[in-house]
């Protein structure tokens, strides 16, 4: 599609298309500063491929999102027999709910955003002069205007998702600081060694995912997408 081969043009060839585009009447006039911070290296163009990028790996890997934490909870139970004598088997047990969790509000939300995703894929470019086209603060009232035959409802129950799963990733950070402290306490004094193995990957994974969170919140704050959301 179009956006496919903007994100394959060098920057020349990105600015030659816009003009391109206004000079045969295809873009309005009014609308040559959006196209061109569409198409720009860096603008909305590849931030969306990147995110379609991303999305397509989500809906192809959804059920690794249901297999880690069930995988969690019958080791734990598995190795909760043997000795420790630091709780780490509560941790798993808890950490397993948590990930169940945002699993079931990522799988949710994805379905409730189907249609904004298929839309999105058909016409990219259209949606995004849409939304800087629109000269209004009310996201409301973006959002409706964004993709049209879209209904409200559709946004509010993916948002409510969104926020839960935001909500349970936050949780999520304070869980890993608990399970670092019960990481050292097993170093301290001492757990069995299959329990403290399997207690270190899940610590381990537990503290990625939110280093990872945090580095995608970094990046798209430095690519301006947050900005571009309220412009």
């Amino acid at each position: 599609g179009l956006l496919g081969a903007v994100t394959e043009l060098a920057p020349e060839e990105r600015a030659q298309l816009a003009e391109t585009l206004v000079e045969a009447h295809i873009v309005p006039e009014e609308q040559r500063e959006v196209l061109e911070q569409t198409v720009k290296p860096g603008g909305f163009a590849d931030q969306l491929s990147q995110a379609f990028h991303l999305l397509d790996s989500v809906r192809q890997y959804w059920w690794a999102f249901f297999a880690l934490p069930a995988l969690e909870i019958l080791l734990s139970m598995i190795f909760g027999t043997l000795p420790c004598t630091v709780p780490v088997i509560v941790w798993l047990r808890f950490d397993a709910i948590l990930a169940l969790g945002v699993a079931s509000t990522v799988y949710f939300s994805g379905q409730k955003l189907t249609p904004v995703y298929q839309k999105l894929r058909q016409d990219p470019v259209g949606a995004v002069q849409r939304w800087q086209a629109l000269e209004t603060d009310n996201l409301q009232h973006k959002f409706e205007h964004l993709l049209p035959g879209v209904r409200a409802e559709t946004y509010q129950a993916s948002g409510m998702a969104i926020a839960g799963c935001a909500a349970l990733l936050l949780f999520g950070t304070f869980w890993a600081v608990v399970g670092i402290f019960e990481l050292l306490g097993v170093l301290l004094v001492g757990c069995s060694p299959a329990t403290a193995f399997i207690f270190f990957c899940f610590v381990v994974l537990r503290s990625g995912t939110v280093i990872v969170v945090l580095a995608a919140l970094h990046r798209l704050r430095e690519d301006g997408v947050f900005d571009s959301c309220g412009g």
